[in-house]
């Protein structure tokens, strides 16, 4: 039977029932899922402490009962001569207390000596003076508790840090250190995110259980006050410590699957929090809580912030080009290549390459008809791109072409590649906003005109002045255009230059 059986059965609460387990009154056997099964056994030994502990048999005289060690004619005697002095005393207490009732004693003018040296004399018997213990047999079941209360946000809470610290390493790891990029694709994105919170369950099999069976905590327990020990109070061994990740991996977070990892947490927080039930990865093993001040919310706060921080940093420079700082033409014109492909993955958009000395080219392309881009009514005229240069690096890229399209970004794929080849190579891009901020920048309008739109704006050292005119087309809400008739052309002019 389960706890609740047991519950039910011996009138005795699940806190108690612990607690004489805790104490090795009781050994109930384990399930296959790590649940304790009761016998019919287990509950005639608890009614049988049950009804001891209501006549104040000490726990001590109650295991030496069930070690065959002492007589229950001794346990019994013993416990006669502790009620027969109990009586005494209560005596004694009662001849005090009516004797200051009958004198009308007031707490102001009280003579405590005088009832003192009283209670001396009418305590005469010597067994008086025995240390008692008063307490009532529903109050001795009552004490005997020491389940501390559950903490499933603490537990909660200190299992996210511990994974977020593992998938944190290995954002820092993948991103920062050998800087590998996944192009901004939509399906690859999800597919990059899953497969970090896979590693992240795959770390926690690996490290948590070496953390565990040498210092009972990991980072984040460490920081909520939460031990795990062995129910003998050891620590776990390597083994029993796998076993429970392993555990908790599956029947608490379902190894991340979205709806199953959700429908579980909520399950185990009410089995846990409201139920007091053991949780499945608890097989064997007991949680510990400190008591927690101000300082430990903090440092986990901050420990949270840091974490968010540098994982947010490193994505950030593994959304740089490849090369950094004041450009020759050779390297802009790499980092413009690298950020097309990162930038816009699919073949059929690779419509121009730059060549080593940063001219545009036109690129057989597969997907098209004989492997050759059909661009006449896309796009009139290749980008013309003229650059000036201080000491053979680029201060500044000049883009001008003409665009026929059914409609048109604010700025095309040219030259968003270009900014972000130019003016994302800053060393100090990441600590301005990155790749992100610096492709919202390009994408905003500062204003709308009947023949077109502008944007001038500043990332850091370097300008970006964007001028988009229009012949037959117009506006139809924000920066889509459509044209009027036949004949229009769209004639775009973006300019980077480094300004300080």
């Amino acid at each position: 039977m389960d706890i609740r059986e047991a519950e039910k059965r011996t009138g005795l609460e699940r806190a108690n029932i612990r607690y004489y387990e805790t104490e090795g009154l009781i050994s109930p056997e384990r399930r296959p899922n790590g649940y304790r099964d009761y016998s019919d056994e287990d509950v005639r030994t608890l009614l049988k402490i049950k009804l001891l502990r209501m006549l104040q048999v000490p726990i001590t005289s109650i295991r030496a009962l069930q070690e065959d060690s002492v007589p229950m004619d001794s346990v019994l005697k013993e416990r006669l001569a502790a009620i027969d002095s109990e009586r005494h005393a209560l005596d004694v207490r009662e001849t005090i207390c009516r004797r200051m009732r009958d004198d009308h004693a007031e707490y102001a003018t009280l003579d405590p000596m005088w009832y003192l040296r009283l209670a001396e004399e009418t305590r005469g018997d010597p067994r008086a003076s025995a240390r008692t213990d008063a307490l009532s047999e529903e109050s001795v079941i009552i004490r005997d508790r020491t389940v501390p209360a559950p903490h499933p946000f603490r537990r909660w809470f200190a299992r996210i840090l511990d994974l977020a610290l593992i998938q944190g390493f290995l954002t820092v790891l993948i991103h920062g250190i050998l800087r590998v990029r996944v192009p901004l694709d939509p399906v690859l994105s999800v597919l990059e995110s899953t497969a970090l919170v896979l590693a992240g369950f795959a770390g926690a099999l690996l490290i948590e259980p070496l953390l565990l069976s040498r210092f009972g905590r990991t980072p984040a327990k460490q920081l909520l006050g939460i031990t795990v020990r062995h129910i003998s109070g050891r620590f776990l061994t390597r083994a029993e410590a796998f076993d429970r990740t392993r555990t908790l991996v599956w029947e608490g977070m379902a190894w991340g699957i979205p709806v199953l990892r959700q429908i579980r947490m909520i399950r185990n927080f009410r089995r846990y929090g409201s139920e007091h039930e053991d949780l499945p990865w608890d097989y064997e093993s007991e949680v510990e809580f400190r008591n927690l001040d101000i300082r430990h919310g903090l440092a986990y706060a901050g420990a949270a912030a840091l974490l968010l921080f540098i994982t947010g940093v490193s994505q950030l420079y593994s959304m740089q080009p490849g090369h950094r700082g004041d450009l020759t033409l050779a390297q802009f014109a790499a980092n413009y290549n690298e950020m097309q492909d990162y930038m816009f993955p699919s073949e059929k958009e690779k419509i121009f390459r730059m060549d080593a000395a940063g001219e545009l080219e036109l690129v057989p392309n597969p997907s098209y008809v004989n492997g050759v881009n059909v661009i006449s009514f896309m796009q009139s005229s290749p980008p013309q791109i003229r650059y000036e240069t201080v000491g053979g690096r680029i201060s500044s890229v000049t883009m001008e072409w003409e665009e026929k399209k059914d409609w048109f970004p604010m700025v095309p794929q040219e030259g968003m590649c270009a900014a972000h080849a130019l003016m994302g190579a800053q060393d100090a891009a990441p600590w301005i906003g990155g790749a992100t901020r610096l492709t919202g920048l390009v994408s905003q309008t500062d204003g709308i005109r009947e023949d077109g739109l502008q944007r001038d704006f500043m990332f850091g050292r370097y300008r970006m002045e964007v001028d988009c005119r229009t012949e037959g087309y117009q506006p139809v809400g924000g920066s889509a255009w459509v044209p009027t008739g036949n004949g229009g052309r769209i004639l775009y002019r973006i300019r980077i230059s480094r300004f300080r």
